[in-house]
């Protein structure tokens, strides 16, 4: 014979479950908060002691240096004076280099936001223009109208192009 627990007592007793988990959560979630917050507003302090009176070019040199790309303010900059807002772009650049591993997709990243509004594709054959680092554009078979170089660095407007 066994007895039958009325249906009141399991509702509460599985609202008294979540209670619980919900209220654990909570605290875990508060506890969290309590010791990122102290860490996370000195970043934000620091970063803004950090850029605060620098130039354009002094930010876009710590950026680069935070990133851990290898290039210099002088290779963006060259590749934004190329751009023009709507151009589509393509990185152009080797997959990794020594104590580099990840170039291409690190550069990628970086320039996706760096460069807007221009708009990066996956394959030369859609681009205005070819952002080459380490390489050499003509490479890859597209016609060119203008090449502009500075050391390892390139930007050259397809030929095509709009």
């Amino acid at each position: 014979m066994s007895r039958r627990v009325p249906a009141r007592t399991c509702t509460a007793l599985a609202n008294s479950r979540q209670t619980w988990l919900i209220r654990a959560f909570c605290a875990m979630a508060a506890v969290s908060i309590a010791i990122s917050l102290p860490k996370a507003v000195d970043r934000l302090v620091y970063d803004l002691h950090a850029f605060v009176g620098t130039t354009s070019r002094e930010r876009e040199a710590l950026l680069l240096y935070n990133a851990s790309l290898p290039l210099q303010p002088r290779a963006v900059e060259l590749w934004q004076r190329e751009l023009q807002p709507g151009d589509r772009y393509y990185v152009d650049t080797q997959t990794s280099v020594p104590r580099f591993p990840d170039l291409r997709l690190s550069l990628t990243l970086y320039l996706g936001f760096r460069l807007l509004p221009s708009v990066q594709v996956t394959t030369p054959r859609e681009a205005d223009v070819v952002l080459s680092y380490r390489m050499d554009p003509r490479r890859l078979g597209l016609r060119f109208g203008r090449i502009v170089s500075t050391g390892r660095v390139t930007a050259a407007r397809v030929d095509n192009a709009r």
